[in-house]
């Protein structure tokens, strides 16, 4: 007698959910079919691996590469999960993939959180010596990039605009505003463990570091910049009365978190 089969929830993507849809996003990504009636998800980060594989009930072990730092499951005979994530837009080749439009809002969070922690490459950047930000990359095709970055300017209120290649860059500003979307039901993640945490700690809000241990948010400082700027105030007086030793350094700052020269950004606000 053969093996009997290892269990899986293949009825995990019947009913829509927070997990169900932080799951949908880490396979969009990291779908690999096995065969006629197999699936593989894999991943570099062992954790993830192991959240998908709790939250599909999975019984199988977790296989992985130590030389190639990855990590996966592998399931056979499980026809009716392919078909259903087939359905739900994982599936083709990955230059035809579409971002999934039919998410409601108040899953999409769960979603692309899925998606990031699955693909995108978080990182801390040093501007300069005065500016410290979190960059977002995430690399997929055009198509699914505009689509996405579309979703997240209108829930997100992210200022990039569209991304002409295959490459999605956030930073500045930009980042710190998809961590409050895509983090913003964090005592439900934390309970239902829907994240990976090293991930989480890459993300930081703007600062602005004035000294060896004090560290001020450069957001709020912006933000008083901008209303000074609106009562006639020039940029050289704002960058010494914020504390910036430069003026060059306030300009900087101030490009990098809003995506305006402050030039422009007058121009627009008056």
């Amino acid at each position: 007698m053969g093996r009997l089969p290892k269990r899986v929830n293949e009825h995990f993507f019947d009913r829509e959910s927070k997990e169900m849809y932080y799951v949908l996003g880490a396979f969009y990504k990291k779908h690999i079919e096995d065969g006629e009636r197999g699936l593989i998800f894999k991943s570099r980060h062992r954790d993830l691996v192991n959240i998908v594989k709790n939250k599909l009930r999975s019984k199988h072990a977790i296989n992985s590469h130590t030389t190639k730092s990855s990590h996966c499951i592998q399931m056979k005979a499980v026809p009716y999960l392919r078909s259903k994530l087939e359905s739900l837009g994982v599936k083709g080749d990955m230059e035809d993939r579409e971002f999934p439009n039919f998410i409601p809002e108040i899953y999409l969070d769960h979603y692309i959180r899925g998606l990031f922690d699955a693909q995108a490459n978080i990182c801390l950047v040093n501007y300069s010596e005065n500016v410290i930000a979190t960059n977002i990359n995430l690399r997929f095709n055009n198509k699914f990039l505009v689509s996405l970055n579309e979703m997240l300017k209108k829930y997100a209120n992210v200022s990039r605009p569209a991304p002409m290649g295959n490459d999605l860059l956030y930073c500045g500003a930009d980042s710190s505003r998809i961590y409050d979307f895509i983090y913003r039901d964090m005592e439900y993640i934390e309970n239902s463990w829907l994240y990976l945490p090293f991930k989480k700690k890459l993300f930081i809000h703007f600062e602005y570091k004035s000294g060896k241990n004090n560290h001020i948010p450069c957001l709020k400082k912006i933000e008083e910049a901008k209303k000074l700027l609106i009562e006639g105030r020039k940029g050289s007086d704002i960058s010494s009365k914020l504390g910036y030793s430069y003026p060059e350094s306030f300009y900087r700052a101030f490009k990098h978190i809003t995506g305006q020269t402050t030039r422009l950004f007058l121009r627009e606000n008056l």
